[in-house]
């Protein structure tokens, strides 16, 4: 008995030690938390967050500032547009600075300025900064400057965002430099600033575009070889071509020209100086081959080019690169000896299956690049970062465009609400079809999110001007002739015209998003019976890297023909229900819209001038008396009365 006692003591005496242990544990325990909270306490939470002061996030900026909301940039460099102070590295711009248009309405003249961010400051204009067609870099820099500092927008610089991370459904957390900043909604306006540089064999011989020597004297004498095919590549090509012994460009695919694709992110001819010496056979080259497919190996004092893992498979494309991936596949399978001194090929993986041999232990005789090269060039273009995204945040990127996160047509992540993308970030949504990866296109379609965002955030509904019905043939032939947001972002953005039924007059919406068309009335806040959509729109057959664009019957002059219009010219669509979901889900492939219940195409004009009376008013006025079953011409009062003793009906514009 006295044993157990004893042993209910110890066990007392040692609870009550341990309660000890735990009471002094609690408040260091309690502090260590409070800490560690701290650390991850957002304090304050602003509304609207922007990461990135380039030129999208300022303008995103501009737009909240203007709208009176709670919002901060945050920027890791010390001043705005830190992208334009390194690239592009030979320091000209491919963006149009055009000084004159022999026009005063400022709509109309933003059609042709590709740099200016919107404002109401006449002096942010980029024109002012330089009268250069094509201007320097470090003009865009200063202009960036002057537009963050004239409009007084709020940037926290020298902040880096390392994490974007949900802390609840209605707030997001950033891990910055400066500390931990809630927010209720973030807006990436980051670009994309990453080099592409894909890890192939050899990969450590390869000067990339972001470090590569500017100085053309660099390469003098030399044979120089580009993997890459965009305007990078050819501007270093261009730098360095007078100083070379020859240069040679490798990419994956047949050189896109933009004359021809109508993206004016395809090769630009202020770059295309190659494609001149390659044809006026003047020792320089274009080849196609996939980068993936290629391993580089210096021998005696030059970098030659050997297939990559030439067991593996054939090559994917079928081009140059399908000759020149299968002679050195023939070559490097040809022998059990392998050519050592040339390093052609190597034992394949156990178990490997090869490929046909065809005999032949040495590398054609006429293969492009067999004499090497002394420097090989990557200018492989940029990707997203996605670091700053932890796994509930990320957004994933699409199958077709993996340089770029995934973007729902609101211009929102699809998997983190409250995320949002503004400038080349949001590209995906019309990479190679429209100017969203560009100044002159992302400007609007910053707009289009900030306007989207009013409304489901602060239902302010999406600026809209009503106008009597007598006007028209009027506004319409007005904004086609002006209007910037649906003429830069073309068959992306769209003039939206409603008719309501409680109204006599009717509505334009304008540069509305039309993949959202679907859903018109919880993004803009406005009803709609009937709606005109305004679009401009190239021919179907006239955009596309193998199109002749300058072929004789580029264009048609017979308004009965306008359908067959080739270049930018405006589509009008009439609905008289608007679309739904569904709708847009059959719409037909490679449009944008869907079938609408009546549609007119104003015919192309070499002027870009859609005001002739004949040619287009007229077809135009009668597509919209159709559509209104009304008529919509203009009388006079004594032409007013006998119309209306005949037909017992008062026309609708009588003077």
């Amino acid at each position: 008995m006295a044993v157990v006692l004893g042993a209910e003591s110890q066990l007392a005496s040692l609870m009550l030690s341990w309660r000890g242990v735990l009471l002094l544990l609690l408040p260091i325990a309690g502090q260590l938390a409070l800490t560690s909270g701290r650390s991850r306490d957002p304090g304050d939470v602003t509304e609207y967050c922007v990461i990135g002061a380039g030129p999208a996030g300022l303008q995103m900026g501009y737009l909240l500032k203007r709208a009176g909301r709670d919002h901060v940039l945050l920027e890791r460099d010390a001043s705005p547009g830190s992208f334009f102070k390194k690239y592009p590295r030979h320091r000209t711009l491919i963006s149009i600075n055009k000084q004159h248009t022999g026009k005063v309405n400022r709509e109309f003249n933003e059609r042709h300025d590709w740099n200016s961010l919107l404002s109401d400051d006449p002096s942010l204009v980029f024109r002012r900064y330089s009268s250069e067609f094509f201007p320097h870099a470090d003009a865009m820099v200063e202009y960036l400057r002057d537009f963050q500092r004239k409009t007084g927008l709020n940037v926290r610089y020298g902040v880096n965002v390392t994490r974007v991370e949900r802390a609840h459904r209605d707030m997001l957390l950033l891990q910055t430099s400066a500390g931990v900043l809630g927010c209720r909604y973030v807006i990436v306006a980051t670009g994309l600033w990453q080099p592409n540089k894909p890890a192939i064999s050899g990969h450590e011989h390869i000067q990339h575009y972001d470090q590569v020597a500017v100085d053309p004297e660099r390469f003098r004498g030399q044979n120089v070889l580009i993997l890459g095919r965009g305007n990078a590549a050819f501007e270093t090509a261009s730098n360095i071509s007078g100083h070379t012994n020859l240069v040679h460009m490798v990419a994956r695919s047949r050189a896109r020209l933009a004359w021809s694709t109508h993206y004016v992110g395809d090769l630009r001819a202020i770059n295309n100086n190659l494609l001149d010496t390659y044809q006026l056979k003047s020792l320089d080259g274009l080849l196609e081959t996939d980068i993936e497919e290629i391993r580089l190996v210096r021998h005696e004092g030059r970098i030659h080019v050997r297939p990559a893992v030439w067991w593996s498979r054939e090559p994917r494309a079928h081009t140059v690169h399908h000759a020149l991936v299968t002679s050195l596949n023939r070559t490097a399978n040809g022998s059990d000896a392998c050519s050592a001194a040339r390093d052609v090929c190597a034992a394949p993986p156990p178990g490997a299956a090869q490929t046909k041999q065809t005999g032949g232990a040495e590398l054609q005789d006429n293969f492009s690049m067999r004499d090497g090269y002394d420097a090989v060039v990557g200018c492989l273009g940029f990707k997203f970062d996605f670091s700053i995204f932890d796994s509930a945040t990320s957004p994933g990127t699409t199958s077709a465009h993996a340089k770029f996160p995934a973007v729902k047509a609101d211009w929102g992540s699809p998997v983190s609400p409250g995320l949002y993308f503004a400038g080349v970030a949001s590209h995906a949504l019309d990479f190679r079809r429209s100017a969203g990866g560009f100044i002159h296109g992302f400007r609007y379609t910053a707009r289009a999110l900030h306007r989207i965002l009013e409304w489901r955030n602060h239902r302010s509904a999406w600026p809209a001007t009503l106008w009597p019905l007598a006007e028209l043939v009027n506004v319409v032939v007005r904004r086609l002739n002006t209007a910037a947001g649906p003429y830069q972002m073309f068959s992306v953005l769209c003039d939206i015209i409603v008719f309501q039924k409680s109204r006599g007059g009717f509505l334009l919406v304008p540069e509305f998003p039309v993949a959202l068309l679907h859903r018109f009335t919880e993004t803009t806040g406005h009803t709609a019976d009937q709606l005109l959509v305004l679009s401009l729109e190239y021919g179907d057959d006239f955009s596309g890297p193998e199109q002749d664009t300058f072929r004789w019957d580029r264009a048609v002059s017979d308004p009965l023909h306008a359908d067959k219009s080739n270049f930018l010219h405006p589509v009008m669509y009439f609905y008289q229900h608007p679309p739904t979901e569904v709708d847009m889900m059959l719409k037909p492939t490679g449009r944008a819209l869907p079938t609408a219940t009546l549609i007119h195409h104003v015919l192309e004009d070499f002027l870009t001038d859609w005001t002739a009376r004949r040619s287009h008013v007229l077809p135009l006025r009668r597509f919209l008396e159709a559509c209104m079953a009304r008529d919509l011409r203009h009388f006079r009062r004594a032409s007013c009365l006998r119309h209306a003793l005949t037909t017992g009906r008062r026309p609708l514009m009588c003077s």
